[in-house]
């Protein structure tokens, strides 16, 4: 035996206002837009509970329980305040909750909250529009803002009344529905549910119902005439507007806030040009004034990016790095420089190699530069079959004397037999990884 509750009185009494109030709305077109117009700005509660808000309070525009007031939007009820009564379908008893409109409530002091109602404006439809037509499919450009709004809820319309039609098979039984076939049901169900669908989001979007219900089939409502059968057309338009309502929302809402950060992004330049502007006018020399001070700091940031040559590298070997280019083509030498990852002897096999390919019949003054380029071979190659290095450079520091007792780092003039002689000095610096350049000395 099933258990039976105490129903209350005044849950009686909201229980036979659902029932007028179904009967009321049925009636005509103009009766059932009446409730839409509530119901569009009620989109997140379901059917039952629009209903009764609609019945209670046809002005409501934003409701929440009590509990939701106070903790999520601190604010407090008034006093004697009266809850809208809808039926509490969480508990297991038959019992009511109480929803409390927002003209019912005041903020607390400093920590209170508005609830977000967003307002469709003239610069929104187009990323609505934009929004929208990714899930709902391309419509007419050349139709207005509202006229392509009913274009989506006729398309909505016409894609799900086939699923209604099992429900309405039994709903529309004792109602004006009952005595024709499916076709003809079939027919007042999408026509009814697409003008239901495109009065909701219209009305919800601001534009004049006065001017666009015209535009709409209504003269069915009065045929889903029982509470069954007005159920399954009423539940099928909340069903389809509150994820349409519920993206427009969203879009509004990005759309106001990109918008909020760029006026706030132009008012902080005005501020900061409005201060240069009344700094100049009231000291326009120092103004003047700073400018060079600006440009100086700009050079100066630039030159301090440049690499900087180490501080121990004398003038002379600072100039023969400057000048290498021509003094190798001058006086036939190659770059001394190793190449990345080459050891320092693969410099004296290149010298070995442009002395082998020197012509015969050269000059004299060819032959006395051939010759330098031999005497600095022998100094290159003494030097790197010593002990090397894993990164291709001697062990031995600069001035340590070879095996063979000669100089580590220069040749005499007596042995190039040279008239005039011209010495060229080899220098290695301790804090580079390779051999920096020579220097000329006449």
């Amino acid at each position: 035996m099933a258990e039976q509750y105490y129903v209350s009185k005044k849950y009686h009494e909201i229980s036979v206002l659902a029932g007028e109030t179904a009967r009321q709305v049925s009636k005509n077109g103009e009766e059932w837009t009446k409730y839409l117009t509530t119901a569009a700005r009620l989109y997140r509660y379901p059917f039952e509970d629009q209903m009764l808000i609609y019945a209670q309070r046809p002005d409501a525009t934003a409701c929440a329980l009590m509990e939701t007031w106070n903790e999520k939007m601190f604010c407090w009820v008034n006093r004697g305040a009266k809850g809208i009564a809808l039926f509490d379908r969480e508990s297991e008893r038959p019992r009511l909750k109480y929803v409390f409109d927002v003209s019912d409530v005041h903020k607390a002091r400093r920590i209170g909250k508005d609830p977000y109602l967003w307002e469709m404006r003239e610069e929104h439809k187009g990323a609505v529009l934009a929004q929208l037509e990714k899930t709902y499919g391309a419509t007419d450009k050349n139709n207005s803002f509202e006229g392509r709004l009913m274009e989506i809820a006729g398309r909505i319309a016409e894609d799900y009344y086939g699923e209604l039609m099992q429900d309405m098979s039994y709903a529309k039984e004792g109602s004006f529905l009952e005595e024709l076939d499916e076709l003809n049901v079939g027919l007042r169900l999408r026509e009814t549910l697409s003008a239901s669908i495109a009065y909701t989001l219209l009305s919800r979007c601001g534009a004049d119902m006065d001017f666009w219900k015209d535009e709409l089939n209504f003269d069915y409502i009065s045929e889903f005439n029982t509470t069954i059968a007005l159920s399954v057309i009423g539940n099928a338009t909340t069903d389809m507007c509150k994820p349409l309502l519920m993206e427009i929302g969203r879009t509004v809402a990005a759309y106001d806030r990109q918008m909020a950060r760029q006026k706030a992004a132009e008012k902080a330049r005005e501020r900061v040009d409005s201060v240069q502007t009344a700094a100049a006018e009231k000291n326009p020399e120092k103004t003047l004034a700073n400018e060079p001070e600006a440009r100086y700091n700009a050079l100066k940031r630039e030159s301090e990016n440049e690499p900087q040559i180490d501080s121990d590298t004398n003038h002379i070997e600072t100039e023969g790095i400057t000048h290498g280019t021509d003094i190798r083509e001058e006086r036939g030498l190659p770059d001394t420089q190793p190449d990345a990852g080459q050891r320092a002897g693969g410099a004296a096999d290149q010298v070995r190699a442009d002395a082998e390919e020197l012509p015969e019949g050269t000059p004299e003054g060819d032959l006395q530069r051939a010759s330098d380029g031999r005497q600095a071979e022998s100094a290159l190659s003494g030097d790197t079959e010593a002990g090397g290095g894993a990164d291709g450079l001697p062990d031995r520091a600069d001035g340590e004397s070879r095996g063979s007792g000669r100089g580590a780092e220069s040749l005499r003039s007596d042995e190039m037999g040279a008239e005039n002689p011209k010495v060229w000095i080899f220098r290695r610096n301790p804090n580079f990884k390779e051999i920096q350049t020579f220097t000329q000395i006449c």
